[in-house]
């Protein structure tokens, strides 16, 4: 049985003072090497537990510990490669994407509080976010749902992180083939997709979380098709 990939933590090489720690993650002939900014000195880094010595170690800004950083970009990396299996093996790219997205996002000022896409919606789908006071139906809360999970299984079908300032034409481009060819949706259910992102989105900007307006653009909607009604005299 083939033995499980696994996720290692290096110093780069430095004659002189502190050398930046990179993560490094071998798997199925493809090689990921990623720096996060973290550096330490020779003699405080245990080489085989591939960890700081001193616990109480925070990472360069003082705001965290160095060590939960490791294990928490670990996890994150192993996790992320498993999930994206079941529709491929994932480039190191999309994996480095995930890491420095979690990265950035405790280096932010909002800290892991840092609103998301999927936070977002999550507030949605748990009726939190309401139509000028009123709660959504229940047929509304059901649409949402289906929504982020196209989103989520896209994500890792595709390789293609989504966020609120990466939902763009080529974003949107990308999806609809997605939700036609792969999940064989009909037309007015694909519209009714991209519909309900747009309703995501336009919170996202009403909430100040992004200045991306381009799902407003002309070309960013799905056609629907006029279905044959019958009717009775």
């Amino acid at each position: 049985m083939p033995r499980q990939p696994e996720v290692h933590f290096r110093l780069k090489p430095r004659e002189k003072g502190k050398r930046p720690i990179y993560l490094q993650f071998v798997y199925n002939g493809n090689r990921l090497f990623y720096s996060f900014g973290q550096t330490i000195d020779s003699k405080d880094w245990n080489a085989d537990k591939e960890r700081v010595k001193k616990k109480n170690a925070t990472t360069a800004d003082g705001k965290h510990s160095l060590n939960d950083l490791l294990t928490n970009l670990q996890n994150l990396c192993e996790k992320s490669y498993n999930e994206a299996l079941k529709n491929g093996i994932p480039t190191p790219a999309y994996l480095k994407k995930l890491l420095q997205e979690f990265v950035n996002q405790n280096n932010s000022n909002e800290g892991p509080n840092t609103p998301t896409l999927f936070k977002l919606a999550e507030r949605f789908i748990n009726g939190e976010i309401k139509n000028r006071g009123k709660d959504k139906s229940k047929a509304s809360l059901k649409n949402y749902h289906a929504v982020t999970k196209h989103l989520k299984d896209f994500q890792l079908a595709a390789k293609y992180l989504v966020t609120f300032e990466s939902v763009n034409l080529d974003f949107f481009y990308k999806y609809t083939s997605y939700l036609k060819d792969k999940l064989k949706l009909a037309p007015n259910t694909i519209a009714k997709d991209i519909s309900i992102l747009k309703v995501f989105m336009g919170e996202a900007v009403d909430l100040g979380y992004t200045a991306n307006m381009q799902f407003r653009h002309s070309k960013f909607s799905y056609s629907e098709v006029e279905t044959d009604a019958v009717y009775l005299s």
